[in-house]
């Protein structure tokens, strides 16, 4: 006869707690699990006490200053559980000193945030990201940095430029790091790190993303269950760092398409599971870019935080999912339209 395993105890913590306090709750943590941290979010900290709580007496936690409450959680995620709140939490994206862009915020009931991606752009990009941030974008995705090619010799390409111009349109810079060793480097310049959802599981890469001060954005990767796609995001949590933003990037399908197949019932099945907040990409999970508007409809719909939309010169046909500027602002009207009806638009 199969034994339950007994929830996971978190406690959750007072964010303004001293550092006399956290000691002594990490003190007791460690009794139960050996190196455990505290994980801190925007208005929130968390301790996770893993398995091996049967037996522990949670009212020994709750006595401790500090402590706000113990909560048992049944998943296989802890830190990532809707139940840890019973809500939804934001998350902040603080522009990184010397800039002056405000803070962005996305989650838990904000107006939808919406990140254009420019990469096929070069001579309008000025002109394009004005018209994009006009229209309601708030947040740019500068691409991966350092870029491949450097990684075949090519010079690493000076992004001074793009830092200068999200700071002028006041957009939030949102930048993809593949190896552990350029964190510190980009969480210089960028408000938010991007996971690839090639490195989904790259746990190497995710240990230090959750020791880093920037929020990270974790794209799914095309292979991986729900379940999975949110114990990836709690490896960053576990580490400390609490500010991790879900993206639904498409799964793998048997279609000849070659790009994945963005799964629209995935979003509400997360918004199910997590309080973290997430956004869903169109544009990467598309053939070309005149679906990108209807799918970008579904996406809002289904309860999405955010969205990730590609603006080039559009018209580019099977495999361009590019929208121009003139689509893209059109769309970001009929998003508000669906936003406002399913009630997710303030």
């Amino acid at each position: 006869m199969s034994v339950e395993a007994p929830p996971s105890l978190v406690l959750v913590i007072d964010p303004e707690s001293d550092e006399r306090e956290r000691a002594t709750i990490l003190a007791a943590a460690a009794r139960v699990r050996a190196g455990a941290l505290v994980t801190s979010g925007d208005g929130w900290a968390a301790v996770t006490l893993g398995d091996g709580t049967r037996g522990v007496e949670a009212e020994s936690f709750r006595r401790l200053p500090g402590v706000l409450r113990v909560v048992p959680v049944s998943t296989p995620y802890r830190l990532a559980a809707l139940e840890l709140f019973g809500d939804r939490v934001a998350v902040g994206l603080p522009p990184p000193q010397p800039f002056r862009a405000r803070p962005k915020w996305i989650g838990n009931g904000r107006p939808l945030t919406v990140m254009v991606s420019c990469s096929a752009l070069s001579d309008g990009l000025p002109s394009a990201l004005r018209a994009a941030r006009d229209a309601g974008a708030t947040l740019l995705f500068g691409g991966e940095f350092p870029p491949p090619s450097t990684r075949l010799g090519d010079t690493v390409p000076d992004i001074s430029e793009l830092c200068r111009l999200a700071e002028e349109l006041d957009l939030g810079l949102c930048l993809e790091v593949s190896d552990a060793a350029h964190i510190e480097e980009v969480s210089r310049v960028a408000s938010l790190l991007q996971v690839g959802s090639r490195n989904m599981q790259d746990f190497r890469l995710l240990r230090a993303l959750g020791q880093a001060i920037r929020p990270v954005l974790l794209r799914r990767g095309p292979g991986a269950t729900v379940e999975e796609f949110i114990l990836a995001a709690e490896y960053i949590l576990i580490h400390g760092n609490g500010r991790v933003i879900l993206c639904e990037s498409g799964i793998r399908t048997f279609d000849a398409v070659w790009r994945p197949r963005l799964e629209i019932n995935a979003l509400p099945l997360i918004r199910g599971a997590t309080h973290l907040p997430v956004m869903a990409d169109p544009s990467t999970a598309a053939p070309e870019g005149a679906i990108v508007p209807a799918v970008a409809r579904a996406i809002v719909a289904a309860g999405a935080d955010g969205l990730v939309i590609e603006v080039g010169e559009g018209g580019g046909g099977q495999g361009d999912a590019a929208i121009d500027v003139a689509t893209f602002t059109r769309l970001m009207d009929e998003l508000r339209q669906v936003a406002s009806a399913v009630g997710r638009w303030e």
